[in-house]
Order: structure tokens, then C-alpha cells, then sequence
């Protein structure tokens, strides 16, 4: 099916806007929280409070996002796509504008509760990977997928651009650490105008949604019924918990570590997010036809474990910026192949319902592990990382031990 482009391009901007928040917020709330100089806390405040609060505020959004995204997601099956990517705008929307009034109020208070409204209505992902699936066949499932992570690849890239360039007073004077929320808040009006406009429901909803907050656990445990979402689900969660310990602490660690600025976070994290959009847009679909993706999962997976390993083993502030890019082409490769394992796990009616599976897994994984993060920060800077890398190499084991006789199609 020849996909209509006003159709994409509104539905790929509902997905860079999603993505961008992380890469714009995780160097931010870094600032605002852990250095001293320009924090929105105390100056008394030790580092073990500064780092409980940050966790606080990374952690909310993640679980708000799981208590949220199985909910929004299934409620697009019988709402239609539309409405549920509207949703998940107008969460975003009401999230940034808290998010501004805290900073202006050096309140942490209320930029946690801005991070609470986003995450619930933070389902996007999954509706949009939905929506591609709609729109897909078997032999075209994958590619598309992996477009959708793609746009989230570029989000990536873009907001820490975003928040590096219009932070720097230095650039323009009146710039300042709330100037890049702004810039969002354009984007996301513009997004919520186009998907209105151009935006179509590829399926014709059921209009049976009802909604309870109960769902979004129920929704969880039903996937573990089936034998082969059972296994990929246990295998996917340790995933997330290893890749999202790192990626959520990366800016910490380069701080604590090698000082890296604001702007050099930024920069470094959007390195992060130019190869994983390569990856998903260029390997996935290379790796999907030609080789067994049980294997090519596996082998990503390890290898994510062993360069996790190097930026604790290695004590070279250039080095993380090699390391960062292999990383960013496995874990894209590996993160897209699930997917669509997943995917291939249930019929056309239940996509919007598996996909916000695999949201959910994703963010109870990052909830529990920036809760905890902190903890194992404060006991010893490489700790976190030792124990991301052995999660890795148990996420690959798993996997060959799952799936030595048994393929996922």
C-alpha cells in the first residue's frame, strides 16, 4: 500500500516529538538538578538528594508512561489511531507548559507533576507503530517499523540539538535553559493541527473502549498467557532495564566523570541518536532479510554488554563518543528485530494492543532502574554500569536458551 505523505509526515512528527522530550530533558534536568551552580534546588542539598531527585523526576514520567501506555495504546484499537495520538499530544502539550512553570517557580514539585501528565498520555510509539502495521504486509512489516524508529532515531538527534542550541545565552542573549520548551510547544501545536487535517484511521475502530485504571496491569499480565510473548516479554525487560540504566545515568556519569557540560551532553547524546536512525533506517531492513534475526538479537545484545563495559574499563573522555555509536547501531538493529518478533506473535486486531506491550516493558524497565540508579550511583560510579552490561549478556543467554529449537516468524 502507497502510504500518503501529509499522512506520514504528521504521524512520523507525532513520534519525533516524543523522542525529542528525552533528549532534550535528561541533559536539562541534569543541570537543574545535580550542578549546584544552577540548580532549581537548595544550595545546601548534597549530592545524594540531588541524585534521589533526579531519579524522581526520571522515574515518574517512565511509570506514568507504563500505567498510561497500554491503555492509550489498546484504546486506539477501538477509539481509532487518531484520537490516541491526539491523546498522547495533548498530554505532551500540558507536561511542558508545567515543566516551564516549575523552572520559573524553582519548584521541583511541579515540573515532577508536568512529568507525571506526560507520561500517562506518553503512548505514542506504540500507536504509531500500530498504525504502520495497519498499513503493512509481512515482507514490509519490519522496514516500516523500523521507519517509525526512525522518526524516533531523528527525534534523538533533535532535541538534544534543540535544548544545546536554544539554552546558550551565548549564542543569543536571551536564550535560557527554558527557551528549547518553548520551541517544543510550537511543534507540538503544529503536530496537533496537522493530525487533525491530514491525519486518517487506516482500520475502522470498534468504538468499545471502556476506560479502567486496572487495564493497564491486567493488559500487562495477559500477555504472559502466550508461550512466545511470555519469553520475548522476559527477555525484552531485562533489555530495557540494561540499555535504559545506561542511557538514563549516561549524562551523570559523563559528568561525574569527565565534566562534560550541558552542551557536551547534548551533543554527545545526539550522536546516540544520528546512529540509531541510521541503524533503523539502513541495517534493520538488511539484517531483517538476510540473516536469522534470533541470532543477529543475540549477538546485539552481547555486544551492547561488552562496549557498556568499556566506559567503565576505559579512562579516556574521547573514547564514550566510539563506543556510544556501535551502541547506538546494535541496540538499534536489536530494539527494531523485537518489535517486530512481537508483532508476528498476534493477528491485525491486537497490534495497538501488543505494541503497547512492548511500551509497557519499556517503561517499567526505565522507571525501576532510575528509582534505583541513584542508589547504585552513590555506592560506586561504575557499579551501575558492571551490573547494564551483565543484563545485557543475560538478555542474550535468555534468548538462546528460549528460542535454541523454537523460531518467532
Amino acid at each position: 500500500m502507497k502510504i500518503n505523505k501529509k499522512y506520514l509526515f504528521s504521524l512520523l512528527l507525532v513520534i519525533f516529538i516524543d523522542s525529542m522530550g528525552q533528549g532534550l530533558l535528561f541533559p536539562i534536568l541534569n543541570t537543574l538538578i545535580m550542578d549546584p551552580a544552577k540548580s532549581i534546588l537548595p544550595l545546601q542539598y548534597s549530592i545524594d538528594i540531588r541524585e534521589f531527585f533526579y531519579g524522581l523526576l526520571i522515574g515518574s514520567f517512565f511509570l506514568s508512561w507504563f500505567f498510561g501506555a497500554t491503555i492509550v495504546a489498546k484504546a486506539s484499537d477501538s477509539i481509532g489511531r487518531k484520537k490516541g495520538l491526539l491523546i498522547c499530544l495533548y498530554g505532551a502539550l500540558a507536561g511542558y507548559i508545567m515543566t516551564i512553570l516549575g523552572i520559573y517557580c524553582s519548584n521541583v514539585y511541579i515540573i515532577l507533576i508536568g512529568r507525571i501528565v506526560a507520561g500517562l498520555t506518553a503512548g505514542s510509539q506504540a500507536i504509531a507503530q500500530a498504525a504502520m502495521i495497519d498499513i503493512s504486509t509481512d515482507e514490509t512489516k519490519a522496514k516500516n517499523i523500523g521507519l517509525v524508529l526512525v522518526a524516533f532515531g531523528i527525534g534523538m538527534i533533535g532535541g538534544p540539538a534543540i535544548g544545546g542550541f536554544f539554552s546558550d545565552s551565548s549564542i543569543i542573549t536571551w536564550f535560557n535553559i527554558t527557551t528549547p520548551f518553548y520551541v517544543v510547544l510550537i511543534i507540538i501545536i503544529i503536530n496537533i493541527i496537522m493530525m487533525i487535517i491530514y491525519f486518517k484511521n487506516t482500520r475502522e475502530p470498534s468504538g468499545k473502549f471502556k476506560f479502567k485504571i486496572s487495564d493497564s496491569i491486567l493488559l500487562f499480565v495477559s500477555a504472559f498467557k502466550d508461550i512466545n510473548i511470555r519469553k520475548l516479554s522476559i527477555v525484552f525487560f531485562i533489555m530495557q532495564i540494561s540499555f535504559n540504566g545506561f542511557y538514563i545515568f549516561l549524562t551523570v556519569f559523563l559528568f561525574d566523570k569527565y565534566n562534560y557540560t550541558m552542551q557536551d551532553n547534548s551533543i554527545f547524546l545526539a550522536i546516540f541518536g544520528i546512529f540509531f536512525a541510521l541503524s533503523a533506517g539502513l541495517l534493520v531492513d538488511f539484517f531483517s532479510k538476510n540473516f536469522n534475526k534470533i541470532k543477529i538479537i543475540k549477538i546485539s545484545l552481547a555486544g551492547q554488554g561488552i562496549l557498556q563495559l568499556f566506559f567503565v574499563i576505559f579512562n579516556n573522555s574521547f573514547l564514550p563518543n566510539i563506543f556510544i555509536i556501535i551502541i547506538a547501531l546494535l541496540f538499534g538493529v536489536s530494539y527494531i528485530l523485537m518489535l517486530s518478533l512481537f508483532s508476528s506473535c498476534v493477528d491485525d486486531s491486537k497490534q495497538g494492543w501488543i505494541m503497547g506491550i512492548t511500551i509497557s516493558l519499556f517503561t517499567l524497565g526505565a522507571g525501576s532502574i532510575s528509582l534505583i540508579g541513584n542508589i547504585l550511583l552513590d555506592l560506586n560510579i561504575n557499579l551501575l554500569f558492571i551490573l547494564t552490561a551483565s543484563g545485557m549478556f543475560i538478555s542474550a543467554v535468555l534468548m538462546q536458551l528460549f528460542f535454541r529449537k523454537q523460531q518467532v516468524n
